[in-house]
């Protein structure tokens, strides 16, 4: 789960679709802003549709339109990220915040891919952008990621306040319930964890891990029946798996 966040997280920023099929036309319009602007949604719409590949000509129609458009360098960057040339993701990224430096969704999408490169002290100074911004619509995914980071970092207080920014301003985020689950956990708080569990099972499918998680919070709340129900789907969907490992370790301390 936390492999896929940031991918995701730059994928939903993508927005609508513009493709020949909807009517457009490369090198169509007489307005080069409009034309500049359909080719970015046309290479946008490429990579929604999995056509990665296919986005580099009209990413390269609306840079000859204008050399100084930050939103075409940054589309450009999830281009060069999704193919795993991490140099010129970074190299676009940059030039894009060069341009546009207050643009909060090339901030969000440049800390993310900074996150899965393990660059997390840097990844925060540009999501801490992102997530700061009142009026961006996705800072509550920047806030998530902003945990992570923190995670990774060691600092779990931290975390724990931006995965609660996070959860706060969108409930439906399953990877900032899980984390604060597991942090409550280790730390003893269960009837928070429990609380921050079940919220996950709103909007998640189960995981290995958090199946475990599951396990540890129904012994801990002496629920026999829940903790037979997660022990068989861990079992049964996850053979092999370290969090059945775990499990079976347990059982055979008990």
């Amino acid at each position: 789960m936390r492999s896929n966040l940031a991918a995701l997280a730059v994928l939903v920023l993508l927005g609508g679709c513009v493709t020949h099929e909807y009517g457009y036309t490369p090198g169509r319009d007489a307005d080069p802003e409009k034309e500049l602007a359909d080719n970015i949604r046309l290479a946008k719409a490429y990579i929604q549709e999995g056509y990665t590949v296919r986005a580099i000509e009209p990413l390269n129609r609306a840079l000859e339109l204008d050399r100084r458009s930050a939103e075409a360098y940054s589309v450009l960057a999830i281009v060069y990220q999704i193919e795993g040339d991490h140099e010129q993701a970074r190299y676009n990224y940059e030039r894009a915040l060069s341009i546009n430096s207050n643009a909060s969704d090339i901030q969000h999408n440049f800390g993310s891919f900074l996150y899965r490169q393990q660059q997390y002290k840097e990844a925060i100074s540009h999501l801490l952008v992102a997530a700061e911004n009142i009026r961006y619509t996705r800072r509550s995914i920047s806030f998530q990621v902003l945990g992570l980071c923190e995670l990774k970092l060691g600092n779990e207080q931290k975390a724990e306040e931006y995965f609660l920014r996070a959860v706060r301003l969108e409930r439906g985020l399953p990877v900032a319930s899980l984390e604060l689950a597991e942090l409550y956990y280790n730390q003893r708080r269960y009837n928070e964890a429990l609380g921050s569990y079940e919220r996950f099972l709103e909007f998640a499918a189960q995981t290995s891990r958090s199946l475990l998680l599951g396990i540890r919070l129904a012994r801990v709340f002496s629920d026999k029946d829940r903790e037979a129900s997660y022990a068989l789907q861990l079992g049964r969907f996850f053979p092999g798996s370290e969090e059945l490992a775990q499990y079976e370790e347990m059982k055979a301390n008990d």
